[in-house]
């Protein structure tokens, strides 16, 4: 017998597991208010769940997953280690809890804006459940450590900072290039998805990114991290755009090469009163001796945005730098050889 199943972005799905928790059986879909029941075959089902992953909004997550661990806060709600019950696969589950009026929407946004932005350096969206009192995002788990937490355990070279850089460089470019500003740059939402392989980075928590044009419509709306806020966005100048973002990217960069915090205070308000007092002066790169990323982080955190470099332009600088810098190496070693 064949159904013809009319799915839509409010679709909900309940998958059911065999009693011994080894695969699937078969599924029920809620239609017209009324949970209606199918059965598949194995392969077929397989096939059909993973067409559906990230797609469709699932229901009662604990009979797929088991929590195995807490991992930490996010910009909204909790994050835990959970592991698929037939597979065996560990994923990332982040937890809202439903009780204010806007719970619901705030994941469903932020749920569509992982369904948009695919990049090599954006977590990866594998599932979403949607349930009575919580909701759940799944994505892809990462055995690396933060770059939060990498920065406490050594002090980053220059190659290292430069690949770091890159990386994130390329994401923001794509980001901005969607029409998306990310608004919450900072150390503790990069990630890596191996241990110890610094070209595996991810950029985490979506929560508040924004289209630009929501962004220019939300008004003077103070939204990220003190201490990698851009001045215009904590002293609320209008037309906010995409340079917020190179502000927040230029104190990390800073932070990654002096490995301390750019606005340092013993608090938070104390951290915030330096944002928003914060003028650009030479005296925050004189001690940085590399040429090339001493000139990005100028052309970062200056507090004029319109002096700030675009993701783009920063990896153009940054490309022509390493290149110069071969061809002058090649010209040295030339020298040599010819003496």
């Amino acid at each position: 017998m064949q159904y013809t199943l009319l799915l839509h972005e409010n679709s909900l799905i309940d998958w059911k597991i065999s009693k011994s928790q080894k695969k699937i059986e078969g599924f029920s879909i809620l239609v017209n208010g009324k949970w209606e029941y199918f059965e598949m075959e194995k392969t077929h089902l397989e096939f059909f769940k993973q067409f559906l992953d990230a797609k469709i909004s699932y229901q009662n997550i604990h009979s797929l997953y088991k929590m195995i661990s807490f991992c930490g806060r996010g910009s909204y709600g909790h994050v835990f280690k959970y592991q698929n019950r037939i597979s065996g696969e560990q994923v990332a589950c982040k937890s809202l809890k439903i009780g204010s009026k806007n719970t619901q929407q705030i994941f469903l946004q932020e749920v569509r804006k992982l369904q948009i932005l695919k990049h090599p350096s954006i977590v990866k969206l594998k599932e979403f459940y949607l349930e009575t009192k919580h909701c759940y995002i799944v994505m892809e788990f990462l055995e690396g450590k933060s770059l939060r937490e990498l920065q406490g355990q050594k002090r980053l070279n220059e190659e290292e900072i430069i690949l770091i850089l890159k990386q994130i460089l390329h994401c923001i470019h794509y980001i901005h290039k969607e029409g998306y500003v990310y608004r919450d740059i900072k150390q503790d939402n990069v990630l890596f998805a191996e241990q110890g392989n610094l070209n595996s980075l991810r950029l985490i928590d979506f929560g508040l990114a924004i289209t630009l044009n929501d962004l220019t419509a939300q008004g003077n709306r103070i939204c990220g991290t003190p201490g990698y806020l851009a001045p215009e966005v904590i002293n609320q100048a209008k037309d906010l755009d995409y340079k917020i973002d190179m502000f927040s990217l230029g104190v990390m960069l800073w932070e990654m090469i002096h490995n301390k915090r750019f606005f340092e205070g013993c608090d938070q308000s104390i951290q915030e009163r330096m944002n928003r007092q914060y003028k650009f002066s030479d005296e925050f790169t004189k001690n940085i001796e590399n040429q090339t990323l001493r000139h990005l982080v100028e052309k970062m955190i200056h507090h004029n945005p319109d002096q700030r470099l675009t993701a783009m332009e920063a990896l153009n600088y940054l490309d022509w730098s390493l290149m110069n810098k071969c061809e002058n190496v090649k010209e040295i070693d030339n020298n040599i050889s010819t003496d």
